[in-house]
């Protein structure tokens, strides 16, 4: 399922505008309000992500975004964001693809899977992992990705490595969670 999906830009980033501020409104919507909108109701983020509902929930969350923040950024396009169901390891799982990340610790791409939290940690029984594809650059200066996790506040650093498609996203989530 695609929200309007527009093609991204593919202008390149340029080492000093990823050093730049993340910005408010592209960090605030993928790493608290989703994860916050599952955290609430889990069950009900699931059932409606992966329906045909799941723009609406979006574009909700979106306006709420805008709204605590003074409103709408001109410097981000959420016409190209998409919404991708799926599953991991069996489980219920949504992908979300992230208008372009162009900051450093900005979300690239989520995948939220519905499947025990982590033990040991508070949010243990929460019923979902909430893993984050990150904006990063390696040693040499290079973009890369940063494989992350939301447990609850806590963010959880797994390390980097080349960006990853979709699939690529995906198979790393598949393989971290069997471990």
């Amino acid at each position: 399922m695609f929200w309007n999906r527009k093609k991204q830009s593919d202008s390149a980033l340029t080492r000093e505008e990823m050093h730049q501020d993340v910005r408010d409104h592209h960090y605030v919507f993928a790493h608290i309000a989703l994860r916050e909108a599952c955290e609430s109701d889990p069950g009900q983020f699931f059932n409606l992500m992966l329906s045909d509902d799941a723009e609406g929930l979006v574009s909700h969350l979106w306006e709420q975004v805008c709204d605590s923040l003074g409103g709408v950024p001109k410097d981000m396009d959420m016409s190209t964001l998409a919404i991708v169901p799926c599953e991991v390891l069996e489980s219920r799982a949504v992908l979300i693809v992230m208008p372009q990340a162009r900051r450093i610790a900005e979300a690239v791409m989520l995948l939220i899977v519905e499947k025990d939290g982590i033990p040991g940690m508070d949010t243990a029984s929460l019923p979902f992992r909430f893993f984050t594809l990150e904006l990063g650059e390696d040693e040499d200066e290079q973009v890369c990705g940063v494989y992350s996790e939301w447990a609850g506040s806590t963010h959880l650093n797994y390390g980097g490595g080349p960006m990853p498609d979709i699939a690529g996203f995906r198979a790393w989530v598949a393989h971290f969670l069997s471990q």
